[in-house]
């Protein structure tokens, strides 16, 4: 499916990282490191209408978001003001945000199991793996 995305702008082709679960850590405990980002911060836009966000490993305490696919990326400060906690300071262990697939409505997987006949069988072990969220 990425391959699809990676050709949609010839000038400037998209980078596609496909992610597993093992991919997602829990960082709530870094949360207080952190400004959060808010319109006022973020130069009128909220995060919420985030289309792109970046992070990198070389900078921790900078965002760079945007709202659109076109247009350039706007670099937004977490670093917080006055005297911050450091990062170097964290003493706690990120741990994987999810252990095991996460379960969908009951409707949900009805629907995806009555698509099977259009879904290549090689896939159906998949869709019939999925777990039903308990009401």
């Amino acid at each position: 499916m990425g391959g699809c995305f990676k050709k949609c702008a010839k000038k400037t082709p998209f980078q596609v990282y496909r992610m597993k679960r093992d991919d997602f850590y829990n960082i709530s405990g870094l949360k207080q490191f952190f400004v959060q980002p808010t319109k006022f911060n973020t130069g009128g836009f909220g995060i919420k209408n985030a289309v792109r966000i970046t992070f990198s490993t070389s900078d921790l305490y900078t965002m760079y978001i945007s709202d659109s696919y076109n247009e350039d990326m706007h670099k937004i400060s977490l670093k917080k003001r006055g005297r911050p906690s450091s990062l170097n300071s964290f003493q706690g262990e990120l741990t994987k945000k999810y252990n095991a697939p996460l379960p969908i409505e009951k409707t949900k997987l009805e629907h995806v199991i009555s698509c099977l006949r259009w879904i290549p069988e090689i896939y159906h072990d998949f869709y019939k793996g999925l777990h039903q969220k308990e009401n």
